[in-house]
């Protein structure tokens, strides 16, 4: 008969399992994801390296295979890198918004707050800060660099879930945002188009702010709720 084991989940280890455990299961898909693209670079660069056309391609109008390496190597360097980056992009701030959403009816539970979390009105990420600020009484980091970055990535990820991507020239807090975030660029023209394109460390970058954003959150949720438990802290 196999044995059962009961231990006790500090709060600390609870909230480790919520939010930086999976977190860091983003950064590992990151990590594989970047390097799978790294091969299919190398090996479409070592391709079109090697590849001549003959006079009978040329005479039978295959010059286009060329063309064809070309493309591959662009899909791998640009299109494909910014399909998955940008995916992985929306997924990172959907699970933060819920895990702040998550976190909001968690208190109002645990602190008998008479206002409910779906009574305040808005939306997302946004009804969360008002929920810990005005309800809670958090004194949630809406001045720190990180809350100011997550805004702008936040920009970016309306961009692409809305847009696909797509800039347009008159949006001025898109291309704000995009200034103040490292590795993204607008490539493009008038007649084409103009897109965000995200760069290879975009994405760890943007886990590294949300890891430094809830370690402030973090803190204050145990102070309030596990104050006896959390004096060793100081």
């Amino acid at each position: 008969m196999p044995i059962r084991m009961n231990y006790y989940v500090t709060p600390e280890n609870d909230v480790m399992h919520r939010f930086h455990i999976p977190l860091s299961h983003f950064q590992m898909y990151s990590n594989d994801m970047e390097n799978y693209l790294l091969k299919k670079r190398i090996k479409a660069n070592y391709e079109e390296d090697e590849f001549e056309i003959d006079d009978e391609e040329e005479e039978n109008g295959l010059e286009n295979t060329w063309q064809y390496f070309l493309g591959d190597k662009h899909m791998y360097s640009i299109q494909f890198p910014n399909i998955l980056r940008s995916s992985l992009l929306i997924s990172i701030y959907s699970f933060l918004e819920n895990q702040l959403i998550r976190l909001c009816k968690e208190l109002q539970i645990k602190m008998n707050l008479s206002v409910k979390f779906n009574s305040i009105s808005g939306k997302g990420i946004e009804k969360a800060k008002v929920y810990l600020s005005d309800v809670v009484k958090l004194d949630f980091p809406s001045n720190s660099p990180e809350w100011q970055r997550i805004n702008n990535y936040q920009t970016i990820r309306n961009c692409f879930a809305h847009s696909e991507g797509i800039v347009k020239d008159d949006d001025k807090k898109l291309l704000r945002s995009v200034e103040k975030i490292d590795n993204v660029s607008i490539q493009g023209d008038i007649v084409l188009g103009k897109s965000i394109i995200l760069g290879k460390d975009f994405i760890s970058d943007f886990i590294n702010t949300i890891k430094a954003f809830w370690r402030n959150i973090e803190e204050q949720y145990l102070e309030l709720l596990y104050p006896l438990h959390y004096w060793y802290k100081k």
